[in-house]
């Protein structure tokens, strides 16, 4: 018998594959009563879902918060829409975020890496995630947003407390939500404090009011919270725990992190690698619009389904040797940057940002130092990864 609880201490605080695996094999369609919901749990079935936005629609909110326990309310941002809606609202940020956009902010990118490698290296450890690849995740979104300097540090303090969930249970701090209420109200005044302005930076704020050109109205301060508070929000964690997850992958595979030492080329083959073999964000959700049968079952009109990403993209049936971490299995379809209309808008950003950091600790730090016995980890229903990380840096042979 299957006994899989998304909120389940084994499956927050253990390794939950072995359990994945055998969904995947013998209930690929799980049914959780106690959340009126369905676990898809192969890659094929979370691909064409995610395709599939007449029969499973996000407009009832992704997260478990929204879909399982009900406990948030849904607002019509970017994530919590259906086309035609999410195909408009894509359009408000994604002139700056395409390929050829983002690939102009390299130079930019580099310096920020270099300025935090240099502050870092002269220390005999610091924490990967609070003092490296969270600083420099929201030092660039905020940038990117159009957030002064003066002002980042205590937008930074919010998103850390955002993110800094009750070590017993997982839950976001009442102080949390006060910090996010906080930077979404920052967001807002800072649109408003912009308006009028003759010459606008080439940032989102800029493109938020270029939005409003094209549909023809003027967005509330409201509006441009929600918008602007998501952006801050998805591009901060979500890349840290992604690029602190390379790093210690390479370092538990020495023989693979030499193959990108020797090969920077490799890199971003070893992100995506890295976000297959243990994907920190483990699943989202849908709500059957339609019903559908699969795999015998009915999903019935609305009721929720969990996308488990982290399963599909240990599928037997999609990928040769699932369980081995291989920098060198090659660019093929994940589902860590979600599929189809909700592809992650800022995918580009990510692995430019990523790709940069690891190109100058590689080759400043080829022999960095890991204390995986001190680390600690996140402990919540939807996402994995470490929550301290401590680091030594070893200088490469000149």
């Amino acid at each position: 018998m299957i006994d899989y609880d998304p909120f389940a201490d084994a499956i927050i605080g253990g390794d939950p594959h072995p359990i994945y695996k055998r969904m995947r094999d013998d209930a690929p369609a799980f049914y959780l009563e106690k959340y009126d919901a369905w676990a898809l749990s192969r890659f094929e079935d979370i691909w064409n879902t995610s395709l599939d936005t007449v029969r499973f629609t996000s407009s009832k909110g992704t997260l478990p918060s929204q879909v399982l326990t009900k406990e948030q309310p849904v607002i019509p941002i970017l994530n919590w829409v259906d086309p035609p809606d999410h195909t408009m609202l894509q359009k408000m940020f994604l002139p700056l975020l395409n390929a050829a956009a983002v690939k102009k902010q390299a130079e930019m990118m580099r310096m920020a890496v270099t300025e935090f490698l240099d502050d870092l290296s002269g220390r005999d450890e610091f924490d990967v995630m609070d003092d490296l690849a969270m600083p420099l995740a929201s030092r660039l979104i905020f940038d990117f947003v159009g957030v002064p300097p003066s002002d980042q540090p205590r937008m930074r303090e919010c998103v850390s407390l955002l993110f800094g969930h009750d070590p017993s249970d997982g839950a976001v701090t009442e102080e949390g939500l006060r910090a996010y209420e906080e930077m979404n109200a920052y967001c807002g005044e800072l649109a408003e404090s912009r308006r009028g302005w003759i010459e606008q930076p080439n940032d989102a704020v800029s493109a938020f009011f270029q939005y409003e050109q094209r549909i023809g109205r003027r967005m509330s301060k409201e509006e441009a919270s929600i918008h602007l508070g998501m952006l801050v929000s998805g591009g901060s964690e979500t890349i840290a725990k992604g690029v602190t997850l390379l790093i210690y992958l390479l370092h538990q595979f020495p023989e693979q992190k030499k193959q990108v030492v020797a090969d920077p080329s490799l890199l971003l083959d070893a992100f995506q690698e890295a976000l297959r073999y243990d994907n920190p964000t483990q699943f989202l959700c849908r709500t059957v619009a339609q019903d559908v049968t699969l795999h015998g079952q009915t999903l019935k009109q609305g009721q929720g389904v969990l996308l488990l990403y982290a399963s599909g993209n240990r599928d037997e049936r999609e990928f040769d040797r699932p369980d081995e971490f291989d920098v060198r299995r090659g660019k093929r379809r994940i589902l860590s940057f979600s599929g189809g209309p909700h592809l992650c808008l800022g995918i580009h950003f990510a692995r430019l940002e990523v790709r940069v950091l690891m190109e100058e600790l590689l080759a400043r730090f080829p022999d960095y130092e890991l204390d995986v016995g001190r680390a600690r980890k996140i402990k919540t229903e939807l996402t994995k990864g470490f929550a301290e990380l401590p680091m030594r840096l070893a200088r490469g042979a000149a």
